[in-house]
């Protein structure tokens, strides 16, 4: 397995897939149902995502000499980096290709989440690779935030977020008490974090919270530092031409197996839809379905 000669993929729940998109009139081959359960579930979910990757750069790169890549943070996007670039080292014809920074991280104490961090997994990728990172404060006050992007070495990286062909992210709940979000609003705005408990805060997406019906933009104090806001991840979904891949399996830092259902629910909608393909595990999709 680690020479790449073995490749263990699980079954997909199809029958769980159909009844996603029947609810949500999502298009069926967009969905991905993975029939996991368990501590290992994470894992499968996001071998899945690097695999679907894969493919959409096989895909845009038949008619584009270079395709870009943009990484959110977080433990899971880690694991889809790693498994992804375990797959770009033994494939041929691979298009350029350059990854993008979407955020400058969050956790002082979990640098390696950070997006830039997971640059280093595509160095051995068997074609050339570019990176563009993202450097800044990883939260401003939200009253400094125009500033801070039109810095230089910050305006740089925005500059370049129209280029970005494929965005691959995760997402948050906010019932979740240690998520990154929860954490440093708790921590750092306990007003702000009263304020967005107070919206119906249910989840974030690239630490952009949103309710149960739409991006939650109130101010805060503080906000994280983003190259993208929803309702832009919204916008490319319904104009086509970009892919966002939403990688929805439990929590990755919850003590206890969390699944973050609450959080995916909204986000199916087409109100919030901010993905045109989805990965998730039975136990969420199960759970979604439920009234």
């Amino acid at each position: 397995m680690r020479r790449g000669f073995l490749v263990l993929r699980p079954p997909r729940n199809e029958l769980l897939a159909q009844r996603i998109a029947d609810r949500y009139k999502a298009r069926l081959g967009n969905i991905q149902v993975l029939d996991v359960h368990g501590p290992s579930t994470l894992e499968h979910v996001a071998s899945a995502g690097a695999e679907l990757t894969l493919s959409l750069i096989k895909e845009l790169g038949s008619r584009k000499d270079a395709v870009h890549v943009g990484l959110g943070s977080g433990n899971t996007l880690m694991m889809v980096a790693r498994q992804l670039g375990q797959l770009l080292k033994s494939e041929n014809d691979l298009p350029d290709l350059v990854f993008h920074a979407l955020t400058s991280g969050f956790s002082v104490r979990e640098p390696m989440s950070a997006p830039v961090a997971m640059f280093s997994f595509f160095n051995d990728a068997t074609t050339n690779v570019g990176y563009v990172g993202l450097f800044s404060e990883a939260v401003v006050r939200t009253g400094d935030y125009e500033g801070v992007v039109r810095l230089p070495g910050v305006r740089e990286s925005f500059d370049e977020k129209n280029n970005i062909d494929i965005i691959i992210t995760s997402h948050a709940s906010s019932s979740n008490e240690s998520g990154q979000l929860f954490q440093f609003m708790k921590q750092y705005s306990s007003s702000g974090f009263d304020a967005l408990k107070m919206e119906g805060w249910v989840g974030d997406v690239l630490f952009r919270p949103y309710s149960d019906s739409k991006p939650i933009l109130i101010d805060c104090g503080i906000r994280a530092v983003t190259l993208f806001e929803i309702s832009e991840l919204i916008e490319i979904c319904k104009k086509g031409g970009r892919y966002i891949v939403l990688i929805s399996g439990p929590s990755s830092r919850s003590a206890t197996f969390s699944i973050k259902s609450d959080a995916l629910r909204p986000l199916l909608s087409q109100d919030l839809r901010v993905w045109t393909h989805l990965v998730t595990d039975a136990g969420t999709a199960i759970e979604v379905l439920q009234d």
